[in-house]
């Protein structure tokens, strides 16, 4: 299964299973380039050549992570989520306190993803899996996770900020899974991340 918008499906996860974040990121802003020539085949790709996809993917969203982009997000939905489940007349102080604790203390690591493996018979080119993490960068500037003061803390409000998070994949990467199923695990980098209050 595609998994678009790792860091955000996974800080919904982090609460129930107290697992990882694991992420999509707007890498930095710019377009994914590995640096191979893009025309080139994934199936034709050199083992030394798919290393540097996997390492290149996961540069790109160490990018994102290093900025304060990542942590305001990954803190104001924390927040969020944590103040709903507390519930009751202290929803806006469990909000603050929350998103205040993980400013304070969040940290985050990405790794390479840990099964760079050449997906068989991949006909795709480099420049279509390309695209389609860059197209998932892009879709992540439309993400609006309000903070605690401007949040809805109904249980309606939440459904919308999760259904929002949880947004469909973009074109070019639901035509790159159809013809190429594994390749997804080419640019799924491992982000570990801890510091994550009511984790």
């Amino acid at each position: 299964m595609w998994t678009r918008h790792w860091f955000v499906i996974c800080v919904v996860i982090l609460f129930a299973a107290n697992g990882c974040i694991s992420s999509d990121d707007s890498g930095g802003g710019g377009a994914f380039n590995s640096g191979i020539e893009g025309s080139k085949t994934i199936d034709a790709l050199t083992d030394s050549e798919l290393q540097d996809v996997c390492d290149s993917s996961a540069d790109y969203v160490r990018s994102f992570v290093a900025s304060g982009d990542y942590e305001e997000f990954a803190c104001r939905t924390i927040a969020i989520v944590q103040a709903v489940q507390t519930g009751g007349d202290q929803m806006m102080s469990t909000c603050t306190s929350t998103y205040d604790q993980c400013r304070q203390d969040f940290m985050a690591t990405v790794k390479s993803p840990t099964n760079c493996v050449k997906p068989s018979g991949c006909t795709a080119t480099l420049d279509d899996l390309q695209q389609c993490l860059t197209d998932q960068a892009s879709s992540f500037g439309s993400l609006d996770v309000p903070s605690c003061a401007e949040a809805d803390f109904s249980e309606q409000g939440l459904t919308d900020l999760m259904s929002q998070l949880e947004m469909g994949d973009p074109d070019s990467c639901v035509t790159l899974e159809s013809e190429c199923p594994e390749v997804t695990d080419l640019i799924n980098p491992d982000v570990q991340a801890s510091g994550i209050p009511g984790a």
